[in-house]
């Protein structure tokens, strides 16, 4: 595999990034080590800054005037970073695999799967506040 141009075998079934050091297991094959050096090396990929999501929209608000503001973007941020950091936990990986050997969701889909979420409730929420009488 062309990864361990990028990578040096350290103990069994484990690989150092040549990058930023990371440690990373590979004992399903090398597309754990392939997906660290293509998306998520903290050196080849810096991220300074998450920023919210493009096109936030009204869902349920009627009159633009009566709308509520929410501030999204500082929620969302530490939710993505938290959850990065628990998807590409090797512990927390093997811990799932114990209860359920299911293969975890990329952090990409998990991000996708939490903005529908969010949005969805957001959206039940305005609703409601905006049929609430007097507000």
């Amino acid at each position: 595999s062309a990864c361990w141009d990028h990578f040096e075998k350290k103990g069994e079934q484990k690989a150092e990034c040549k990058h930023c050091g990371e440690l990373l297991c590979y004992s399903n094959g090398t597309s754990r080590l392939n997906r660290h050096y293509r998306v998520t090396c903290p050196v080849r990929h810096p991220k300074p800054g998450r920023p919210g999501r493009h096109g936030s929209s009204q869902a349920g608000i009627h009159s633009s005037q009566d709308a509520p503001t929410f501030p999204r973007s500082s929620f969302k941020n530490s939710a993505a970073a938290a959850e990065d950091q628990l998807l590409e936990d090797e512990q927390f990986i093997r811990f799932v695999h114990m209860l359920c050997p299911f293969k975890m969701p990329s952090p990409d889909d998990a991000r996708k799967r939490c903005d529908e979420l969010f949005d969805h409730e957001m959206s039940g929420l305005k609703d409601a506040l905006v049929r609430t009488p007097g507000l």
